[in-house]
């Protein structure tokens, strides 16, 4: 499938100078479509997709190159849910994931637990990103029907901006 296929081809390219057929197998088994990746501010990755599939590593990378384990996680969500977005919020442990029918969730361990929020809307949340201070972290969710959502503390909770626009919102970007 292209999507996946680029996605890992761009993360593989991306994130690890070498990497093996055996890797590929341990981030993504079940060949799931994967639709986002986030790097922490401290060699954490974690990616979503389909079937709410979440996989999380602590070695994303290192000073040889090596990418270490994926470890799923498991958010909670019903797997009819596709995850389009996530997120890390300035370190190891703050992240936050988005995806279809309004699906929010966050945490701060790392995935071992997940908080649901609920923002009011069935709407799809496209992407997640965060303002990449440490001090005092910002994330920003964009999403279809000009969806625009905000969190302050780190993904815990979220306040619903007014759209500019109704169109399908699939992207957003700290300058």
């Amino acid at each position: 499938y292209v999507p996946q296929s680029f996605l890992l081809l761009l993360f593989t390219l991306t994130f690890a100078p070498r990497v093996h057929a055996q890797w590929v197998t341990r981030l993504n088994p079940h060949n799931i479509t994967l639709r986002a990746v986030s790097l922490s501010s401290l060699w954490t990755g974690m990616t979503v997709g389909d079937s709410s599939y979440v996989v999380v590593t602590h070695k994303a990378l290192t000073a040889t190159g090596v990418i270490g384990d994926w470890v799923m996680q498991q958010p909670g969500f019903d797997r009819s849910i596709t995850l389009y977005a996530v997120a890390y919020a300035g370190d190891t442990l703050h992240a936050a994931i988005g995806g279809s029918n309004g699906s929010l969730a966050s945490t701060s361990d790392g995935g071992s637990t997940w908080n649901h929020i609920s923002i009011g809307t069935t709407a799809t949340i496209r992407a997640i990103t965060w303002n990449k201070s440490t001090s005092s972290p910002v994330l920003v969710g964009v999403g279809d029907g000009g969806l625009v959502i905000r969190s302050t503390d780190q993904g815990q909770t979220w306040k619903t901006i007014s759209p500019a626009t109704s169109r399908q919102l699939n992207a957003i970007s700290f300058g």
